[in-house]
């Protein structure tokens, strides 16, 4: 029965260290920080999952497929950044950002699009993120997921 409870809760219980974890691994483990990755694209999601996969300071909480879906994923599991697609289906990147600003405002939220004028066409007002990354730069995505939520 032991080895089916956590090891930290186990670690807890017993007031004994785990012998298959190391308290820096236990650690490590339960204080990556949260990302919420919401894109239409399936290609465009697993895309973001391995980034986070390769990313030791950061775990994927969720995932969603469109701006609806998104908004309730954030508020089930609580992300401390999250990362929207500006064209989805049902509700779109600018329209959710808008509603889980107002909903979770200390979050800091990245618009993930192909189009990387989009600053420049709105005004500040308008868009409610904290960051718009190009899709076509998506290796500068870390860099700014971690100037807005430092691990």
């Amino acid at each position: 029965m032991k080895d089916l409870i956590d090891p930290l809760t186990y670690m807890l219980e017993t007031r004994t260290r785990p012998r298959s974890f190391s308290p820096r691994q236990v650690v490590e483990r339960y204080t990556a920080r949260t990302v919420l990755v919401a894109d239409d694209n399936p290609i465009i999601r697993k895309m973001l999952c391995k980034i986070f996969e390769a990313e030791a300071d950061y775990d994927l909480c969720a995932e969603a497929t469109n701006g609806r879906e998104a908004i309730a994923q954030a508020l089930r599991c609580r992300p401390e950044l999250i990362i929207l697609d500006l064209s989805m289906p049902v509700m779109n990147g600018l329209d959710a950002a808008r509603e889980l600003k107002k909903l979770m405002p200390g979050v800091p939220i990245i618009l993930f699009t192909q189009y990387s004028d989009l600053g420049n066409a709105l005004s500040r007002d308008q868009l409610n993120v904290d960051r718009i990354v190009s899709k076509s730069n998506a290796t500068e995505l870390i860099e700014h997921v971690r100037s807005l939520l430092p691990a």
